[in-house]
């Protein structure tokens, strides 16, 4: 089946979607909720989203669309949302939650719309329409449902990844003889303060490579960092805060320090070797399937391990061999299209439930 194109009036939002961050999760259902989003509005499918006020303000400065701002996603406030989709006439509602759960899923029926949950850790019970999970942990892929018309799209072709991401992957990738270029990006938080581990464990050695540090939005603590490296020197030291996307400076760099999460399925698409330090068993398990999958090194949780291991670990690393295999792994495993194809189920979906959408599907 070819890709759906879908017009719809300009003047009427059709999709909602409801995204949580918080300190405790981080910030990446936010972030792939801005790309379903993106993806949407390029094809001029109108929608708005929905997140919680534990997201960033940084972060929703980003959003690409209107971002209304609600206490939380409790089935009260829920309820209320429900009364506004039903009275705007919204067609679909899409969640990206830790764990979204029955009743959350009842309240948003409620509003007469289509119910799609992108979910990440499987083995729950969902009465939704549609559950999409990009995860490459098997294990995580298993529903039980009333609802017997309830679909599922499981397996890491659906990730979510901006479009930066897969014009990257579709490049040949260039692995340099050494390594120049070392990234550290823990994720939106950095809850277990991993990040100011990896900068001690650097900071007296590989004095000629460029050391790049990210800070997500949800990164509580930026003055220890910045002390840290002023203490080391600073030199080859390059810090990052609010970036809007990390595409191009995780595909420029040699190696990687990651904790597991959506950062490590990025740092896979781009082909660059990863070292994971993980924080939560869900990234845990995504670090141990990658590695058995020929893709990064999972040395164990971030709070637990010794410097020493994460300079062997990127000893191990040096060896140009080594970085290719990874590279070619990974970039094999996570191709970039996911967005594309999580919208194309979107919009069909809510072709065959006959709404006010207009279709034409399998042109060309």
């Amino acid at each position: 089946m070819g890709q759906a194109h879908l017009i719809s009036r300009a003047d009427k939002p059709l999709i909602a979607i409801l995204a949580e961050a918080s300190p405790l999760i981080g910030t990446g259902h936010v972030v792939e909720a801005f790309t379903v989003a993106s993806e949407l509005l390029h094809k001029g499918i109108p929608l708005e989203i929905w997140v919680n006020k534990e997201t960033p303000e940084a972060l929703i400065k980003n959003a690409p669309c209107v971002a209304h701002v609600i206490g939380d996603f409790s089935t009260t406030n829920l309820r209320r949302l429900s009364l506004t989709l039903k009275a705007e006439n919204f067609r679909l509602v899409v969640t990206n939650f830790r764990r979204v759960n029955i009743e959350q899923i009842d309240e948003l029926r409620r509003s007469g719309c289509v119910v799609a949950c992108v979910d990440e850790l499987g083995n729950t019970d969902l009465n939704c329409d549609l559950v999409i999970n990009g995860s490459i942990v098997r294990e995580y892929h298993r529903y039980r449902s009333r609802s017997a018309s309830m679909r599922v799209y499981a397996g890491p072709q659906y990730m979510l990844l901006s479009s930066e991401y897969r014009a990257f992957n579709s490049q040949s990738r260039a692995i340099g003889k050494k390594i120049n270029h070392v990234v550290v990006a823990m994720g939106g938080a950095d809850r277990s303060a991993t990040t100011a581990k990896i900068v001690l464990a650097l900071a007296d050695r590989y004095n000629s490579i460029r050391k790049h540090v990210v800070l997500g939005p949800g990164f509580a603590d930026h003055e220890s960092i910045d002390a840290l490296i002023a203490r080391s020197g600073g030199s080859n030291w390059f810090v990052y805060r609010g970036l809007p996307s990390l595409a191009a400076l995780l595909a420029q760099a040699d190696v990687a320090f990651s904790a597991g999460g959506n950062t490590l399925y990025e740092l896979a698409c781009v082909g660059t070797p990863t070292i994971v330090l993980y924080e939560d068993e869900h990234e845990r398990a995504q670090a141990l399937t990658f590695q058995s999958r020929g893709f990064g090194l999972c040395l164990g949780k971030g709070a637990e391990v010794k410097p020493g291991a994460l300079l062997e670990a990127l000893q191990s690393l040096e060896r140009l061999e080594e970085r290719q295999n990874h590279a070619r792994a990974g970039m094999a495993l996570i191709d970039g299209r996911g967005a594309e194809r999580i919208v194309t189920l979107l919009l069909e979906f809510i072709v065959n439930e006959n709404t006010t959408v207009k279709a034409l599907v399998d042109e060309g």
